[in-house]
């Protein structure tokens, strides 16, 4: 199946109208249709999680797995076939939460929405570091000091 025909396959089976998911997506409704007909490429990730939450798809399912691997077969053939045979045609869903024991991504709408949220998760999980990285890919690191070391620094402060 193609990119296009998976997602009007759930657009149809949730009865949802290509007008109502486009304004869900927020996406013009003529892009999602030429989208669904193939006369348009498959959208890049945050467009396509979008689209996958307004049909209702799990990011960490086959299901969403299987329309990532529309969407590579789409922009690239022989690249997603490649890929594919190192795979052993199994789909790829880098959203899993079983890739390489992570969580996967949250996606927000905004730094507040993002600070917000890895708050809440890193204090929930009593986490010991935070990793960021910016727009133009330098990563930095926050870690927790542990024993004497951050007994005294809070002291110090």
């Amino acid at each position: 199946m193609t990119f296009g025909s998976i997602v009007r396959h759930w657009r149809k089976a949730r009865k949802l109208g290509i007008v109502e998911v486009a304004n869900a997506v927020g996406i013009d409704s003529g892009l999602l249709s030429r989208i669904e007909t193939g006369k348009r490429y498959p959208p890049e990730i945050p467009v396509l999680v979008r689209i996958s939450k307004a049909l209702g798809i799990d990011e960490g399912s086959d299901d969403f797995a299987e329309l990532l691997a529309a969407a590579d077969r789409a922009r690239n053939p022989e690249l997603h076939a490649m890929a594919s045979a190192v795979r052993g045609g199994k789909a790829w869903n880098p959203f899993s939460a079983d890739l390489m024991n992570e969580l996967p991504p949250v996606f927000c709408d905004t730094l507040a929405e993002m600070v917000a949220r890895a708050t809440e998760r890193a204090i929930s999980t009593t986490a010991v570091s935070i990793t960021v990285k910016s727009e133009s890919g330098a990563v930095q690191k926050f870690q927790i000091l542990s024993g004497q070391n951050s007994v005294k620094r809070r002291k110090e402060r």
